[in-house]
């Protein structure tokens, strides 16, 4: 028997050199170090290259508002590529009215982080109290499509394309909206107006009802009810609805992004947001006890004053609102919204003859001020001036046509002066914006006799 031959020996592998090894390691950690540096190099040139926050004057702020801005954009200087950090700017920027400086941020925070939906939502709002409503129109148009089951951005573009005239675009987001949310009383109400466009009353009805029915008596639904009623030709029901609106209480809609946008606000604005919702409560001491607490603190801020004295108004004290109201004007007598609610407490006090004055110093100053005209013309026919009072009445429906209270005025006061055919014009201007007022047609036959006898 043969013996099986041996394998032929494997040779060994050669060991590599010690300093081969050395070598490729050492190039190893310098490629790492090369591309770390050239890394960071391109990183600082981000940071360099950033834009910068706009910076905004802070020194007449309210102190507390002064250092949350200053706050929010010092996060966004020290972090130029972090979209929450231009948000945080942005929305601290837009709660204090701030919008031109906001619009800016939110253009980085959403180029930053582009599928976000709350920095053109917030853009859109901006654009809305700038008024400019095509170009919010844009940017709510971005937020819907960014958004998923949120209504808040749905709403509010539905709401926008109906009062732009186009109502079929708003009423498929409202149905949107409706399909996974069936009680929403907002898109209800938006589609109730929708329906009372195309003339379908009876389902703009049943969509009022729907909202009333989760919402209580909110005055923009009871407004609309009356516009349905009257529609129908049932005038009692468009009154009671019309009265239901007066006390209802009107309360802002949920919205996540403004509700966001709220949290922000400090100082004045958010003490007047708390006392302003605990009015429209129908919680008046609690308004009152909030804005005098900011008072104590901010005794010379004229805005704080002027607040506490437009809510005494508000709530029926004029002799409680007036020291205030003057306290406020003397410290800044621009304030030409304080300068109105002094007039008007003055009205209240029967001090007629300081509430002219102080009216009339309104409309020189805010000519397009609707109100000061219409409480000026009340003045002025308490003093017999009917010349002045039919000034008044004419400014106050120059800016404002649909003024109900002031084309009855106006007519009545035409009629005393015998203007009998321009009295019957808006006595007839009248009716048609206020069908429910029952003395209205018997003062336009009134007029219409009254014109045919002066032509005999």
């Amino acid at each position: 028997m043969t013996d099986n031959p041996s394998p032929p020996p494997v040779p060994a592998t050669p060991p590599v050199p010690a300093r081969p090894r050395r070598r490729a390691l050492r190039f190893f950690f310098l490629a790492l170090i090369l591309v770390g540096t050239l890394l960071g190099g391109y990183f600082l040139w981000l940071d360099r290259t950033a834009p910068t926050p706009p910076e905004v004057d802070v020194a007449h702020m309210e102190p507390v508002v002064a250092e949350a801005i200053r706050k929010a954009h010092g996060l966004a200087v020290a972090s130029p590529r972090n979209a929450n950090a231009w948000g945080e700017y942005a929305m601290t920027l837009q709660a204090h009215d701030l919008y031109t400086h906001a619009q800016e941020c939110y253009t980085h925070a959403e180029r930053l982080d582009p599928q976000n939906p709350m920095w053109p939502y917030l853009r859109g709002d901006c654009s809305t109290r700038e008024g400019d409503p095509q170009e919010a129109l844009e940017h709510f148009r971005r937020a819907v499509l960014r958004s998923s089951r949120d209504p808040s951005a749905h709403l509010r573009l539905g709401e926008l394309l109906v009062a732009s005239g186009q109502p079929e675009d708003g009423a498929a987001l409202f149905q949107e909206v409706h399909r996974f949310d069936p009680q929403n009383p907002r898109a209800h109400l938006g589609l109730a107006r929708v329906e009372l466009g195309r003339g379908q009353t009876r389902r703009s009805l049943s969509h009022i009802h729907h909202c009333l029915a989760v919402t209580g008596d909110i005055p923009e639904a009871c407004l609309l009810l009356a516009e349905v009623y009257h529609d129908l030709g049932d005038q009692e029901l468009a009154a009671d609805a019309k009265q239901r609106a007066k006390v209802g209480k009107s309360t802002p809609w949920p919205d996540t992004y403004l509700h966001q946008l709220y949290a922000r606000q400090q100082g004045l604005l958010a003490v007047g947001a708390r006392a302003m919702a605990h009015f429209n409560a129908g919680r008046r001491d609690e308004a009152i006890q909030e804005l005098t607490t900011l008072v104590a603190q901010q005794p010379d801020s004229p805005k704080a004053l002027g607040t506490l004295g437009r809510m005494y108004v508000l709530c029926n004290q004029p002799s409680a609102a007036e020291p205030h109201l003057r306290q406020s004007l003397k410290l800044d007598p621009e304030l030409v919204e304080v300068r109105y609610y002094l007039a008007t407490a003055l009205f209240q006090l029967n001090k007629i003859e300081e509430a002219v004055a102080e009216y009339r110093t309104v409309v020189e100053r805010k000519p397009d001020y609707v109100e000061a005209h219409y409480r000026l013309s009340q003045c002025l026919h308490r003093l017999k001036d009917k010349v002045g009072t039919l000034t008044a009445l004419q400014n106050a429906i120059r800016y404002a046509p649909n003024h109900d209270r002031a084309q009855k005025n106006l007519a009545i006061v035409l009629f005393e002066l015998r203007r009998y055919d321009e009295s019957v014009t808006h006595f007839e201007l009248a009716a048609a914006l206020a069908p429910e007022d029952r003395d209205l047609p018997v003062l336009l036959k009134q007029a219409k006799a009254a014109a045919a006898r002066s032509k005999n």
